[in-house]
This record gives structure tokens, C-alpha cells and sequence, in this order.
């Protein structure tokens, strides 16, 4: 599956930074079906953009997507949403409330260590069944770790 990385994060030497102008701009292109969100959270929202500090305690949110901020952006229309973000399940409504045909989000937090892993399988399970629910038990059976996964809405993975 083709992909661009955009990051908020500054432990990645290369990353084109995030923010909602971006976002909102990456949106406006429709041969994008899945919008995987690799971001951390909080409980109002999606963190975008942090302050530069070195230290990672010391960061501070600068720019959180907000439940309001995804209702104004008409870009999720027609596509999947899947989240990386700690607790973002939540925010599974305001996706689907602004057009997105499935979210997939964990509604606590989850470890890292084997993430891209388990996002890679669910994936590849995902191209293969079309049923984001079959998929995403797929992936818990080879992931268990991950069981605070849910999948929100629509009924077909998106290509």
C-alpha cells in the first residue's frame, strides 16, 4: 500500500511536520482512501504539533485536532480513519459525523514496542477480507496486546 509519512514528532531525523493546514491540504486529495493518523493524544483531541523542547517531558501540545475541528473538515468524507493515538476511539464519532466510513481507533492506552507490526498485518488483512472487523481480529490474534482496538461505522475496508 502506497503511503507518505507526516510526523509530529521530533525523534524522526526526516519528517514533514503535521499541522491542521497540512492535514486539511493532504485531505483535499481524493485518491486517498485510508487516513492513518500516527499521532499522540489526549483527551481533547489528536495532538498535531508540539513544542520543540529536547526533552520529551518538557513538550508541550501546541496544535490539538479537536472533536469541533473534525466536524469542520469536510476531507474525511468517504474514507477509513485509523488512529495510533492513545484513547482516540472517542473521537470515533466526530469522524463518522464528518463523513468518515470507518474509524479505527483503540479506546485506551496501548504500548508501542509492536505497533507498526500489528498496523502492517491489519493491513495487509484488511486488502485481503475488505471487513475492517475481520481484520482487525485477525490482527488482536497475532497482536493481543493491542485488544483496546475497535472498529467504528463502515463495513468496508477502504483500497
Amino acid at each position: 500500500m502506497p503511503y507518505e509519512l507526516h510526523s509530529n514528532d521530533h525523534i524522526w531525523e526526516s519528517h514533514v511536520e503535521l499541522d491542521k493546514f497540512l492535514l486539511d491540504r493532504l485531505l483535499d486529495d481524493r485518491s486517498i482512501s485510508v487516513v492513518h493518523l500516527a499521532v499522540h493524544g489526549e483527551a481533547g483531541g489528536l495532538i498535531l504539533r508540539w513544542s520543540a523542547e529536547p526533552e520529551i517531558e518538557n513538550r508541550r501540545p501546541l496544535e490539538v485536532l479537536t472533536p469541533t475541528a473534525i466536524g469542520t473538515m469536510p476531507g474525511w468524507s468517504g474514507r477509513m480513519v485509523v488512529s495510533g493515538a492513545c484513547f482516540s476511539g472517542y473521537l470515533a464519532e466526530s469522524f463518522l459525523a464528518a463523513g468518515a466510513s470507518a474509524v479505527i481507533a483503540p479506546m485506551r492506552d496501548i504500548p508501542w514496542p509492536r505497533l507498526g507490526l500489528f498496523f502492517r498485518y491489519s493491513y495487509s488483512s484488511c486488502m485481503q477480507t475488505l471487513v475492517p472487523e475481520n481484520a482487525l481480529s485477525s490482527a488482536l490474534l497475532q497482536y493481543p496486546e493491542y485488544w483496546p482496538y475497535r472498529v467504528f461505522g463502515g463495513r468496508r475496508c477502504s483500497r
